[in-house]
């Protein structure tokens, strides 16, 4: 028998397009919840319908870097690899891009723990880890995050 997931709430989420041009790219979520919430169990960064074309890098995933500061270990949450970009990129009714999620949870814990938490928002940066090559595109539909609807303080 399959165990049953616990629903997810979507607490915030980017409104519009994200362009991955070339370098380094950082984005603000603003957060519909309450920190103790965000930063109290299972929390989901999803990047949705990633279209493009081309070979595009990895690209690392950090959160709040301070403005000014280098990204670090202590800010990375994860790989996004855009391992098959062209292939869900081609109109089809089956596909509308790639989806990518990392769990962001533990490492939204910890920064909140050491001080390094933005009331009510949340930086997202995305790093290529190499240069975009020439003719590639990389184009990304939307960013959320999600937490388990049992961490939801009511």
């Amino acid at each position: 028998m399959l165990k049953s997931l616990p629903p997810l709430n979507c607490i915030a989420q980017l409104d519009c397009e994200l362009n991955l041009d070339g370098g380094s790219k950082s984005v603000l979520l603003l957060l519909d919840e309450n920190p103790l919430v965000v930063t109290s169990g299972n929390v989901y960064l999803y990047f949705e319908e990633i279209i493009g074309h081309g070979i595009a890098p990895i690209y690392d995933i950090y959160i709040n870097i301070p403005n000014g500061d280098v990204a670090t270990k202590k800010y990375w949450v994860g790989g996004l690899s855009m391992y098959g970009l062209e292939a869900c990129s081609t109109p089809s009714k089956r596909s509308k891009g790639l989806n990518r999620t990392l769990e962001v949870g533990c490492k939204l814990e910890e920064l909140y723990a050491t001080g390094d938490w933005r009331e009510n928002e949340l930086k997202i940066t995305l790093q290529p880890t190499r240069p975009l090559p020439d003719h590639c595109a990389v184009v990304i539909g939307r960013v959320s995050l999600f937490v388990e609807q049992d961490n939801t303080i009511h």
